[in-house]
Formats: structure tokens, sequence, C-alpha cells
């Protein structure tokens, strides 16, 4: 019996000693660190009411961006072209706002998974401090039908040069008999000697102004013109691999929500992939017109 007592104590002790060893060996679980909070955003802080009741805030960012709260949860947004006024998307939400008879107006819609419109909109809102519905105007709710390109003319006004940089004032000048209007970023490709769109050179829409600030409507009349802006460097991006630029002998413009192109020859050593596009506006200088 003793004998019997002596060796169960044993088989215990050693699986007491194998239940410590294992405690040591397995390591414990990883602890995830916190994930680093954002830089801040600075820029212009604009707040909007919304006709459901409920308030957002937009930072339009000097890069362009925009930082949208809404719900508490905040999200940011890349500018992204837009027929009229100024577009942002992000993941899952887009934003557009324009000014409209005295009214900046926002909208902010919901994206599919591959940010893509699905047509929900989730709130209609205004500036705040501004009026949740338009005034009865008749005389404003006359709006001029928009501008299509066989109607207008496209012409250089200006160039400019400095450190690497250039820079064009184009216009878009009313060349028919009927009042129109324009709002938005004009669509841009540069074209080679025969004609042919140069695919190595994107163009990304430029907010300008400061503070930067959504495109405006611009009412032409017969004659009258709107101006936007052209940007882009000619220095080689060599820590990117890029030792020569390509060469284009042309713009092809569309304007804002319109398909039909307009031509312009002009050459241009474009570097870096990209040109900058600014909004139309009815002023040819930046400053006059923000």
């Amino acid at each position: 019996m003793n004998r019997n007592a002596r060796l169960w104590g044993a088989v215990c002790s050693l699986a007491l000693v194998a239940a410590c060893s294992q405690e040591q060996r397995d390591p414990p679980d990883p602890v995830e660190a916190p994930a680093p909070d954002e830089a801040p955003v600075s820029g212009v802080a604009i707040a909007y009411d919304c006709q459901s009741g409920k308030t957002l805030s937009v930072i339009y960012a000097k890069d362009r961006t925009a930082a949208l709260t809404y719900e508490g949860e905040s999200y940011r947004l890349r500018p992204v072209t837009s027929g009229s006024g100024a577009r942002y998307a992000g993941e899952d939400l887009e934003w557009w706002s324009a000014t409209r008879d005295g009214r900046e107006e926002g909208r902010l819609s919901r994206l599919d998974s591959e940010g893509r419109p699905q047509g929900v909109e989730l709130e209609r809102c205004v500036r705040k401090g501004q009026p949740l519905a338009p005034a009865s105007n008749p005389q404003s709710m006359a709006r001029a039908p928009a501008c299509a390109g066989p109607q207008l003319a496209l012409e250089i006004e200006n160039s400019d040069a400095g450190a690497g940089n250039r820079g064009l004032v184009l216009s878009l000048r009313n060349a028919g008999t009927e009042t129109c209007s324009i709002t938005g970023y004009p669509g841009v490709t540069l074209m080679d000697e025969e004609g042919r769109p140069v695919v190595d050179v994107r163009a990304d829409p430029w907010m300008q102004g400061d503070p930067a600030e959504p495109p405006h409507p611009v009412e032409l009349t017969a004659g009258a013109k709107a101006y936007f802006d052209i940007g882009w460097n000619v220095v080689p991006h060599e820590s990117e691999g890029e030792t020569r630029c390509p060469e284009t002998r042309g713009l092809r413009v569309t304007a804002p929500g319109d398909t039909a192109p307009l031509t312009q020859e002009t050459g241009m050593t474009v570097c870096g992939g990209r040109i900058k596009v600014g909004p139309v506006r009815a002023t040819q200088d930046v400053s006059a017109g923000s």
C-alpha cells in the first residue's frame, strides 16, 4: 500500500513539473500596439446644417484633400473630377458642394465597395447660417443652361514660368448668342504632334485661392469669357527614374459636364507625369475671382 502511494505521488510530481515547463514554453499572447493617431488636418473648416437636423463639418486642406466629420466619425476624402461644383470621394462616402443663388449647398452620398456611386443620398446640407431652402425668387430660379462645347471657343490668355514650373491661363469664350452657365473643372488631355492623346500624363484638379474654395458658377453672356489655369513642372524627376519628359503639341479641352472637345495648339514639356487643372472662374486673375 505504501509502495503504491509513493508511486502515485511520483507520477503526480512529474505531471506538475511538465505543466510548469509547458507554461514556461508557451509565449504570452502578443499585445497589439495602438495605431498612431493621424496627423491633424489644417485648412479651411466649414460647418454645414443638413435637412435631417444633423450637422457635419469639412476641412478643405491646402493639399486639395478634404477631412469630413459626420456623426462623430472622420473621413479623409480626395478630390475627383466633377462636371460642376467640387467633388470629393473616400472609401465609402462622397461629398459634393457648389454655390447656387448665394447659398453653398452640399450633398453627402454613399459609395459601393469599389468606390462607385450607389445613388443613396445621406444628407443634403447648406453652409451654417444660410437658409436650408432657397428664397422664392423667380429670377434666380431661371438659371442659364450649361455651356456646351459647340458654343464655346478656347483661347490662351497668358503664360507664366519660374523655378521649374510653367503655367497657362486659358479662356472659354461664349461664341454663341445665348447666355449659358459653366461650373467646375474642365477636362484636359495633352496631344502629341500627330494629334493622339499623351497617355503618360494625367490631369488632376487644382483647388486654388487662399483659402481654397469650391468652384462657383460663372454665367457667360454672348462674347463673355470664363478662365482657368493649367500648371506643370519641367524638371525631370530623376529620383523616380525620369530622365526625359514627354513633349506635347496641343491641348484638347472639354467644358465641365460636356464631351464636345475644343483644341488649342501649344508646345509643352511635362515632367512628373501630371498637370494641374484649375476650376473655371469669372476673372483672369485668381485672387480677383476668389
